[in-house]
């Protein structure tokens, strides 16, 4: 499964969006089916550009199953912009 992740990857880099998503679905439907993850984390800023389309594709999998890490990104940035978010209660202590 990682190979063909990077597969995928690399392709929508290419730009080549429209025929990875049949392998996406592949990927999310074993991990969602078969591994019956509840969570899956959108860790590559190239697969929220085709999480869209899988909606309906994969049995059981909706919009509150994915944890988009740039969504993350750009509420956490939002967050400090505002004020709403001190970093240094957060910082990692040595």
């Amino acid at each position: 499964m990682q190979n063909l992740m990077q597969d995928i990857i690399y392709r929508i880099k290419a730009g080549d969006k429209e025929t990875v998503i049949a392998d996406f679905v592949s990927v999310l439907t074993e991990l969602k089916v078969q591994e019956q993850c509840s969570q899956l984390i959108l860790a590559c800023t190239e697969l929220s550009i085709i999480i869209e389309p899988c909606f309906g594709k994969v049995p059981g999998l909706t919009e509150n199953d994915i944890v988009d890490s740039s969504d993350v990104m750009v509420e956490t940035i939002i967050k400090l912009c505002k004020g709403d978010l001190d970093l240094a209660d957060h910082a990692v202590k040595h």
